[in-house]
């Protein structure tokens, strides 16, 4: 007897697309104010450089802090959608807010607080759909985390460009009132079009303990910071590149989201086609690859 496996198959890709379109919203969000904060700093606060520093350097590490206690309130306790809903909420008032207030210190404290709150959405969305995925389909969890990380790499071709031309239109009060919009929208989507999910399982103690063959924790922190070292020339690239192109180039900031919206697109097909050489190729080799073009 032939089973069709159709409306089940179909059902479960209409499952995704309310996670799709969190994952649209929340990186839009991202996407329209990070790459414009340093100018943001500069020219509207008019913060002198040592103060641009320290908030982007405060901005991070807040982020962090505040995702790594909400990532063990969500092991803990069945409350991840509950989370995604508050830190939604959060990115909301606090983008509000940001709209209209240009006091350093105040900004300072928004971002270390409400806004390291939202940038827990980014890191819980990617737990909540991989939670979901393991649940229902567990053999396409894997591709479906794929495809969620494509559409956020999506929203970051569209961003940049979006967030030039709304700073031309309205300057950083309209920019601002975009990502608060976007952040209720995904609060929204939450709220009515995800369930909640049960805390996730525990692995064993021996599970716990065991890693994969020649793992150790030195190795561990090793592969930590080069890949922290990867990471922090990109996002330093990103958030000056405004300014660079103002200030150097004598462009404008259209110019820079055309830039940045151009590298995201770009960014899909290398993502997809790297993936697929991971079958062929060590990883290895393609990391280094990777950072000798930054290097370059």
């Amino acid at each position: 007897m032939v089973v069709d496996t159709g409306p089940a198959v179909r059902a479960g890709r209409l499952r995704l697309l309310p996670l799709a379109l969190l994952f649209l919203t929340v990186g839009t969000s991202f996407s329209v104010v990070m790459p414009f904060l340093s100018l943001f700093l500069d020219t509207e606060v008019r913060a002198d450089p040592v103060r641009v520093t320290a908030f982007l350097v405060v901005a991070p590490l807040s982020g962090v802090v505040v995702a790594v206690r909400v990532g063990r309130l969500s092991d803990r306790w069945p409350i991840r959608r509950r989370l995604l809903i508050g830190a939604s909420l959060a990115g909301m008032v606090g983008a509000g807010l940001i709209a209209f207030v240009r006091d350093y210190w105040v900004l300072i404290v928004l971002t270390a607080t409400v806004m390291a709150l939202a940038n827990s959405l980014f890191p819980q969305s990617f737990a909540y759909t991989r939670q979901l995925l393991d649940r229902d389909s567990p053999a396409r969890a894997a591709l479906g985390v794929s495809v969620m990380r494509t559409v956020f790499s999506l929203s970051w071709v569209a961003g940049p460009p979006l967030a030039a031309v709304l700073l031309s239109v309205g300057g950083f009060r309209l920019v601002y009132g975009a990502a608060a919009a976007m952040y209720a929208l995904a609060a929204l989507i939450a709220t009515f079009r995800l369930e909640e999910l049960p805390v996730p399982p525990r692995p064993a103690p021996d599970e716990q303990a065991a890693g994969p063959p020649g793992t150790s924790r030195a190795r561990l922190a090793l592969t930590v910071a080069a890949f922290t070292m990867l990471q922090c020339p990109l996002t330093l690239g990103v958030q000056v590149l405004p300014l660079f192109i103002g200030r150097v180039l004598r462009g404008d900031p259209a110019d820079a989201g055309l830039v940045l919206g151009l590298c995201a697109a770009l960014e899909i097909p290398l993502l997809l086609g790297l993936g697929a050489l991971t079958a062929r190729v060590r990883l290895r080799p393609l990391i280094l690859l990777g950072a000798g073009c930054g290097i370059v």
